[in-house]
């Protein structure tokens, strides 16, 4: 057995390689710039010091505690809504003879192909605090002079 023999360099090694190049390119060197940035005393663009204060200064704020609560709270309840839809949706394409099969498993798709930024702007145009559709109508029907200002379910 030759040295080179069982690694062979071919077309499909040489694009995955590429591949691979560009994603860590296109993902580490906004990552590197936003740490770099974070440790930089001054604005972007200008000549400053490097210096761990703006840490410090994150870490001191009371509200972070708060943020951290509610990124949690909305991460696992997002999980635990999707999991239980993906699970019926598996359960309804697999296990019965449900029409439209096809048309459910394209719809399985969408969340993916649809980009994020229009799905937030989506979910601010229904439950925006001024100008969403449902604060409006709940307004309207609840008979309050302003959407509630409260944005967490501890205030």
């Amino acid at each position: 057995m030759k040295i080179g023999s069982c690694f062979r360099i071919g077309p499909q090694l040489l694009v995955t390689s590429l591949a691979g190049a560009l994603m860590a390119y296109l993902t580490l060197t906004p990552l590197v710039m936003l740490l770099y940035g974070s440790l930089k005393s001054g604005p972007p663009g200008v000549p400053s010091d490097l210096t761990v204060k703006n840490y410090f200064v994150l870490f001191e704020n009371w509200r972070l505690v708060g943020a951290f609560i509610n990124s949690l709270i909305f991460s696992f309840g997002s999980s635990l809504l999707a999991f239980a839809g993906a699970l019926y949706l598996a359960w309804m394409t697999e296990r019965t003879n449900v029409p439209w099969k096809s048309a459910v498993y394209a719809s399985i798709l969408i969340p993916m192909i649809v980009p994020g930024l229009l799905t937030t702007i989506g979910w601010i145009m229904l439950f925006g605090r001024r100008g969403g559709l449902i604060n409006i109508i709940a307004t309207g029907y609840l008979v309050l002079t302003s959407p509630s200002r409260s944005t967490t379910w501890w205030e």
